[in-house]
Formats: C-alpha cells, sequence, structure tokens
C-alpha cells in the first residue's frame, strides 16, 4: 500500500516531483494561470492553454480529462479532473446592515474562490480511484484543515495553540 499525500493548491512541480520520488502518490489543485495540455500532443507552445480555460468545462459531476501534462516550464504528467462544486446561495452580510451584501475585499475574494471550480491533480501512477472519488479525497482535506483550523484557533476554536500543553494526557482532560 502506497501512501496518498494530498495537499493544497500552493503546492507546485517541484513537491508533486519529491512526493513521486518518494514513491508516494499525490493528490493536489491547481489555482492561477498554470498551463496544461495533453500528454500526447506534441510540446509546443501553442499547444498549453491556461488552466483556466478548462473552468468552462466544470459542472457538478466529476470529469476526467485524458492524461495530462501541467506547467509548461517544468512539464508533470498527471491525472486531471474537473468538478464545480453546486452553489450553496449562501452569501456573506453586512453586520450593521443584515440586508446588504458585504463588498468588503476579502469577502468578495473568498466568495470569488469558492466559485471557483476545482481542477483536482494527481500522480499518474494513482490508477484505483475514479474522478469522484479523488474528489472526495480533495474535500475531506478540506475538512480537516478546517477541522485543525477549530481546534487550534483561540480566535475560531478551542484555543488548543495557547494551552501550551505537550503531553497527550493533559490533552485528554483539556
Amino acid at each position: 500500500m502506497r501512501p496518498i499525500l494530498v495537499t493544497d493548491a500552493g503546492f507546485r512541480t517541484p513537491w508533486f516531483r519529491a512526493v513521486s520520488a518518494m514513491g508516494w502518490d499525490w493528490v493536489g489543485r491547481l489555482r492561477g494561470r498554470t498551463q496544461v495540455k495533453p500528454q500526447d500532443v506534441p510540446d509546443d507552445a501553442a499547444q498549453w492553454i491556461d488552466s483556466r480555460r478548462l473552468h468552462a468545462l466544470a459542472s457538478n459531476r466529476a470529469r476526467e480529462l485524458p492524461p495530462m501534462q501541467a506547467n509548461r516550464s517544468d512539464p508533470l504528467d498527471c491525472r486531471l479532473v474537473l468538478y464545480a462544486k453546486t452553489p450553496q446561495g449562501r452569501q456573506q452580510r453586512n453586520r450593521r446592515s443584515p440586508a446588504k451584501v458585504s463588498r468588503a475585499s476579502s469577502s468578495l475574494k473568498a466568495a470569488a474562490r469558492e466559485r471557483e471550480p476545482w481542477l483536482i491533480v494527481a500522480s499518474p501512477q494513482l490508477h484505483a480511484p475514479s474522478a469522484k472519488q479523488l474528489v472526495n479525497l480533495y474535500a475531506r482535506r478540506m475538512q480537516i484543515e478546517l477541522a485543525f483550523r477549530d481546534l487550534k484557533s483561540h480566535r475560531y476554536g478551542q484555543a488548543m495553540e495557547d494551552s501550551l500543553t505537550r503531553r497527550g494526557e493533559r490533552l485528554q482532560i483539556l
């Protein structure tokens, strides 16, 4: 059994190569202007497209594209899955005027980020999981990240970061 590392969108090609060199598999997310192309297409500058152009193909059903290469400057073979979450209908409201939708830049950026379809990349050796299973695996990573934030943060959660406790027995009491 091989470990599968699930990473957020901040990890790039060097990280994925290092994980593969250890004999492990990886799952991550492409964001921004990363360029992609099908593996079987000749390596010509005209064949590479901005990954954001794939957003138009995304739907609420996970869809796997043919084997791809990501990152034109240092091509990485990968599986690529497109998925667009169904809109939840949530809107960040103002505290002072709950009837109005917030126009704060942080709120607008967060809303745009949540609307953006997922471009999930996975190591090409990771054959077993289906496209839907890869999306579920990445979604689980998001749940774990939020759970850690809730446990550790004094602002959002149980303030475990302020306890300074390093012993498991003591943490069980808290």
